[in-house]
């Protein structure tokens, strides 16, 4: 037998091309773990934003037509609500007088990385109703 036969083992070469598959592998693993969570992220946020919303719009469509009180612009609402926390909610009442309707705009807005995210949710009031 030949010297080259009777060698035991793995040469320098087939581990560092074994290295580089583990670390393909590891990388394709963390960067779909890394995905899931801004996902996660993301998704707590747009619910934790339609929940605001939603108690929002309850509080102010249970009032009257005439309780409405009409503003040009947004208003700031505040409230020691946890789950508000880092989330500001804003309300603007306009009049459209010939039609005797009232629109309700909520804008909720919040920090997502340095940026500001912002979603407006519309609702409309019926001096009829």
């Amino acid at each position: 037998m030949s010297k080259i036969a009777d060698q035991n083992g793995f040469s320098l070469i087939e581990m560092m091309i074994a290295m580089f598959l583990l670390m393909v592998g590891f990388l394709a693993v963390i960067t779909v773990l890394w995905s899931s969570a801004q996902s996660g992220s993301f998704s707590r946020n747009m619910t934790t934003a339609a929940n605001l919303n939603q108690d929002m719009m309850e509080r102010l469509t249970s009032l009257s037509y005439d309780d409405l009180v009409v503003s040009a612009n947004f208003v700031d609402y505040t409230t020691a609500n946890p789950m508000a926390s880092g989330f500001t909610r804003q309300t603007k009442i306009e009049q459209n007088a010939a039609a005797d309707l009232k629109t309700i705009t909520v804008k909720i807005s919040w920090n997502e990385h340095g940026r500001t995210k912002t979603r407006l949710y519309t609702v409309m009031k019926s001096k009829s109703y």
